[in-house]
């Protein structure tokens, strides 16, 4: 279950709806070429290193330390990338409460995205059991009932409007343009995060059998789930009205009218909103104490492995908020909205993909290293099996990158170069500051023992 509550989110819904119904095409491919070798990999790396820290624990048997630092910086900054744009769609939603017609104000935008991450921040800081409550609470209740709804009513609003719908040929589900061909990085992004529940795998029963089993599960749940929901979305809402912050309000509030049942949006927009909060709680203090855990190896400075009474990585909370801070005036600036949020979530989906380059050649290295276990899972066909796997998956998060690069045209009015220019600086810069960070330690370790 906690698979599925990771990975199943209505952030990315109007997005990939932006794709109409070509995105029963996209999902069934990321789902084999990407998903599916996660799923594999995982469950032979995680059935044959059960312990505690996950990915990181994997990138430093087969690498070492420093890459393992910079494989779980990448997982850091990616999701301090995407914070602003997950806090700006939970500020719009906030804004039915308030005032609808604030919506469009930046003032209000960068005000609530700030309050919100404080609140996520002072949670986090009372350790994992808290943070961890919150987060599954809401999670349930703020994801799962609202997806559950929405492709329920999306598929009834069809049944009973059949003539509102675009034609169901089979040549409507096949993609024709290659413009459409950025959405693939964002369906890739809604596919990731099944290597997170690694770290919980020693604590299942006979993890050997069982964690492998849930993976395959929780994988089809999950494509399956992703794919009606957002196909649901464009079933509701004419392909070019889908906003990708506004759409899935716009869904909701169209398939409610059209049913009746009004009064039930106020109360299923305030389970998205809890659900999305608990999203960002359960990924605030994750990578974060992983990075606190590297900064008291000596790969970060002393003062960001500060830990607190509650045992919550306090030093990397604030480092964290001040990003997101920073990040979401930056994200303001631009126009419109919908451009920035684009930008940022295309920036974190390549930084994630970066992320799993190094998690599909950590499996690779690692297969000769793999313990005589002969319960423990493997990938059918032995080393030449775990190595095509592995290319698989590498070389779809290269294409996933690549892809990025191209902007959508009917989102974006900047021009290409720029649009380009800032993705690469945005690599350039995440990829270079922990290789900047780890020669200052070094140079001050050697000054340490010189002295």
């Amino acid at each position: 279950m906690i698979n599925v509550i990771a990975i199943d989110s209505l952030r990315n819904l109007p997005a990939n709806a932006q794709t109409g119904y070509h995105i029963v095409f996209y999902y069934l491919i990321c789902g084999l070429i990407f998903l599916l070798p996660c799923v594999l990999i995982t469950a032979q790396l995680a059935s044959h290193f059960p312990e505690r820290g996950g990915v990181y624990v994997w990138v430093r048997k087969a690498f070492g330390t420093h890459i393992a630092f910079l494989t779980i910086w990448l997982q850091w900054i990616y999701n301090v990338v995407w914070y602003p744009t997950i806090l700006s769609f939970l500020a719009v939603n906030i804004a039915y409460f308030i005032n609808p017609d604030i919506v469009h104000q930046k003032t209000y935008i960068i005000s609530m995205v700030i309050a919100l991450f404080a609140i996520a921040t002072i949670i986090s800081n009372q350790g994992m059991r808290t943070s961890g409550l919150v987060s599954t609470a809401s999670a349930i209740i703020g994801t799962i009932i609202p997806m559950l709804a929405l492709i329920v009513l999306g598929f009834a609003s069809f049944i009973h409007s059949p003539l509102t719908t675009d034609n169901l040929s089979m040549s409507n589900f096949i993609p024709k343009d290659t413009h459409d061909l950025a959405f693939t990085l964002i369906i890739l992004f809604s596919l990731m995060g099944l290597e997170m529940s690694a770290v919980h795998a020693k604590e299942v029963k006979d993890p050997q059998r069982n964690y492998p089993k849930a993976l395959f599960y929780s994988s089809i749940l999950i494509v399956v789930t992703l794919c009606l929901a957002s196909l649901a979305i464009t079933i509701i809402v004419p392909k070019g009205q889908i906003g990708i912050v506004t759409g899935l309000d716009v869904a909701l509030k169209t398939v409610l009218q059209q049913f009746h049942l009004d009064l039930g949006f106020p109360m299923i927009l305030f389970m998205v909103i809890l659900g999305g909060f608990g999203s960002v709680s359960a990924w605030v203090i994750g990578p974060s104490k992983a990075m606190m855990v590297a900064a008291q190896d000596g790969c970060l400075p002393p003062l960001l492995g500060y830990c607190n009474k509650h045992k919550a990585p306090s030093g990397m909370l604030l480092l964290q908020l001040v990003l997101v801070i920073f990040l979401t005036y930056c994200m303001i600036s631009f126009e419109p909205i919908q451009a920035s949020y684009w930008l940022l979530a295309d920036l974190t989906a390549q930084l994630a993909l970066l992320f799993y380059i190094f998690f599909f050649a950590a499996a690779i290295k690692l297969y000769r290293q793999l313990p005589q276990d002969q319960h423990a899972f493997r990938i059918p066909g032995g080393m030449l099996g775990t190595l095509i796997t592995g290319m698989i998956g590498i070389i779809t998060c290269a294409i996933g990158i690549l892809l990025g690069f191209i902007p959508p045209p009917h989102l974006l009015k900047t021009s290409t170069i720029n649009y380009e220019l800032f993705l690469l600086a945005g690599l350039i810069l995440s990829c270079a500051a922990p290789l900047l960070i780890t020669c200052y330690q070094k140079r001050q370790s050697r000054k340490h023992n010189a002295s």
